[in-house]
């Protein structure tokens, strides 16, 4: 649209940064000759070079600073026929040091300064016919909020346009107030006030902007040149709100109290809904965004206390104004089933007892990593964002199925004529036990550990076991087999030989197969591979012989009925519908680094990959993050819901390593020993078998 100002000479106050700057600029675009007004010489002079416009430095703080303004600009330019009164005073913060002086300085350096500009050029305007003067307000001058003296101020200069305007208008001369919002430059205060308390500045952000982000100098000059506009001859005496609905907010804050309720006191909450223990934090100032956990997977029959969120994060969440909640869920083991009916009701629980969440976001660690993003798939419309950590995220059937070919492959080579029962498990306890015995006397031997070594690799156990440990070298084949025999011996087994039974309870047989398998494949996409070739020769094996032994006899079906039991409980089909955010370590041996790989291909498949992203930590074990690490995560996933936008380079290693060291040494540590931070940039490999939602269950 042309503004029709072409050529029309427009004087700026305070113009060399913020808004007043971009307000010259805009200006200038429209072809406007722009005369650049500020005290410091060197800048009017650079700003005015790079707009081609002409500089005054002057202190229009004075009656003598507005007249050189004024008098310079015309002597230069020609009368001045459009004036923006950008400059603007604050004194004093809050009633506690505001008396008459800080009142008097407010006053003056906005009402007083605006008055007098507007009286130095209004003879001209009104004498040719056409003006436009215009004062850069503040939305704290319609609505409560702000500093008392500069609020006061900036509502006076609304009357004042309000009052200018109505006497000048018969003459050409429109006078308008614009009042920005919350605007964000870098150098201006708000950026200040962000590189000293960005918590507080995003819980700002949070409560008091609707849109979730600062508005730009950019979009306020925007709107003051459309009313500097030949096309705005109508609009005169208007106060326009340039703020993204913040004064909205603040309007129905003060309607509608009970609209988030914020408790007066702390509040934890315990008790019971059905069968599931349940526990809800909440602080004594609370922003509205709850946080859901998700607790991972516990050995049947173990204690299973609830938790609001995991103890190394609760403190830190309570701390920012967060409440959490979690349920224990109704059973132990692979209570998938139960958690999202028990979280949902914990969800609905939460409403009754404390207020509807402004927004909820679904965490959880291993199995409640998958939960918390079967949550988002089941019930979108309640989550605002998932976060899923060290999550099993290929699914219930891709993990169990993974079980079952290290199950299989360990009975196949080191044991094939023992009891040991890979599916239909009769006696749990026994059958570990005969498991552990089999690799106890497997791992004595060279070809014991080099095929220890294979069974790990054709389900992608890393070869580092211990985090105080650094990773085992890559050449170092020794070390890295022990580490895989580490992780099958005290972790990985319990799962394959003994908790299998309690899946095959609750789904009613076996959900898992091997049929059809071909464990060469598997093993050629394994980055243990070299290794396993490596202690294979070594301990004058035929690896070929042995995986053509496993290929030929993969011929374990599921039954139809358990494997859509655990198809529901639960494969993910990557249709995300909020922003998602995984985090893993590059050394689990449980639920290994590839279910990042199998989850990014779904959401891929789904076209949604622009709603995730992954982040990795270069650590061994499981779930094995710093609570600095996972706060430093969090508060990328909490920035991208604030601003509507990934902030990719704070997902770049060295920034979150940088914002996990910023949380000081007792964050950095875990079980007690201090870790550095360790993102890393990593590409897992691919998940060795994935099981998407759509895909053939094969029984």
């Amino acid at each position: 649209m042309d503004l029709g100002i072409e050529g029309k000479v427009a004087l700026v106050t305070a113009s060399t940064k913020g808004i007043g700057l971009a307000i010259a600029k805009a200006l200038a675009r429209e072809g406007a000759r722009v005369a650049v007004v500020a005290r410091t010489e060197a800048d009017v002079t650079a700003v005015a070079a790079s707009i081609k416009g002409f500089g005054v430095p002057a202190d229009v703080t004075t009656e003598g600073g507005c007249k050189t303004a004024v008098e310079q600009t015309q002597q230069n330019l020609g009368p001045i026929e459009i004036l923006v009164n950008n400059y603007g005073a604050r004194a004093g913060t809050s009633w506690k040091d505001t008396g008459t002086r800080e009142l008097e300085a407010a006053f003056h350096g906005n009402v007083v300064v605006s008055a007098r500009m507007s009286q130095l050029v209004l003879p001209e305007m009104q004498e040719r016919g056409w003006g436009r003067i215009v004062v850069i307000a503040s939305v704290w001058g319609r609505e409560a909020g702000g500093a008392p003296a500069y609020n006061a101020a900036k509502a006076a200069e609304i009357s004042m346009v309000k009052s200018l305007a109505r006497d000048v208008a018969s003459t050409g001369v429109t006078v308008n107030a614009i009042a920005p919002g919350s605007i964000m430059w870098e150098g201006g205060g708000w950026h200040r006030r962000r590189q000293a308390d960005p918590e507080g500045i995003a819980e700002f952000v949070r409560q008091e902007m609707p849109l979730g982000r600062f508005g730009t100098p950019e979009e306020v000059a925007s709107v003051v040149a459309y009313v500097c506009s030949r096309q705005a001859s109508l609009v005169t005496g208007a106060c326009i709100a340039v703020d993204g609905g913040q004064g909205l907010l603040i309007v129905a804050g003060a309607c509608n109290l009970e609209a988030t309720p914020k408790p007066t006191e702390p509040k934890n909450l315990t008790g019971v809904l059905g069968a599931a223990s349940y526990e809800i934090d909440v602080p004594a100032v609370w922003n509205g965004t709850l946080f859901l956990y998700s607790h991972g997977y516990v050995a049947p029959g173990s204690g299973n206390p609830a938790l609001s969120a995991p103890p190394e994060g609760r403190a830190w969440l309570l701390d920012h104004h967060f409440a959490a909640a979690g349920s224990a869920y109704a059973s132990t083991g692979w209570a998938v089933e139960e958690a999202f009916r028990d979280q949902i009701a914990l969800l609905d629980l939460f409403d009754q007892k404390i207020g509807k969440p402004k927004r909820v976001i679904a965490w959880g660690h291993s199995m409640g990593g998958l939960i918390s993003a079967g949550l988002g798939q089941l019930h979108p419309s309640r989550f605002a964002a998932e976060m899923p950590l060290c999550g099993a995220l290929a699914g219930g059937i891709a993990n169990w199925n993974a079980e079952l070919d290290a199950a299989y492959a360990f009975k196949e080579l080191l044991a094939p004529h023992s009891a040991l029962e890979l599916v239909h498990i009769s006696d749990a306890l026994a059958n570990q036990e005969l498991a552990q015995q089999i690799l106890s006397a497997a791992i004595k031997t060279l070809q014991g550990r080099a095929r220890l070594a294979l069974v790990a690799a054709i389900i992608d156990i890393p070869g580092w076991f211990d985090p105080r440990q650094p990773e085992p070298a890559s050449t170092d084949f020794t070390a890295q087999a022990a580490a895989q025999a580490s992780w099958e011996s005290l972790v990985d087994f319990s799962f394959a030989f003994r908790f299998r039974q309690e899946v095959e309870q609750r789904a009613g047989g076996n959900p898992s197969w091997n049929t059809g398998v071909d464990y060469s494949n598997l093993l050629s996409a394994s980055p243990a591979r070299t290794e396993v070739g490596t202690l294979y020769a070594g301990a004058g094996l035929d690896l070929q012989k042995d995986l053509r032994a496993l290929s030929r006899g993969a011929n374990i079906n599921a039954d139809a009925g358990a494997a859509q039991y655990l198809e529901r409980n639960i494969s993910l089909d990557g249709d995300l519908a909020v922003p998602t955010l995984s985090m893993h370590t590059t050394g689990d041996g449980l639920a290994t680094a590839p279910n990042e790989s199998a989850f990014g291909d779904v959401v891929r498949r789904a076209g949604k990959a622009d709603l995730l992203r992954t982040v990795f930590v270069h650590r061994a074990g499981h779930c094995t993050f710093t609570s600095a690490e996972t706060i430093a995560a969090l508060q990328v996933l909490l920035k991208r819901l604030d601003t509507g936008v990934w902030d990719d380079a704070a997902m770049q290693p060295a920034a979150l390593n940088a914002a996990s060291a910023g949380q000081g040494d007792a964050a950095n540590k875990f079980f007690g020993f201090a870790f550095a931070p360790s993102f890393v940039t990593y590409s897992p490999p691919p998940f060795p078998r994935p099981h998407a939602k759509w895909e053939t269950i094969q029984a």
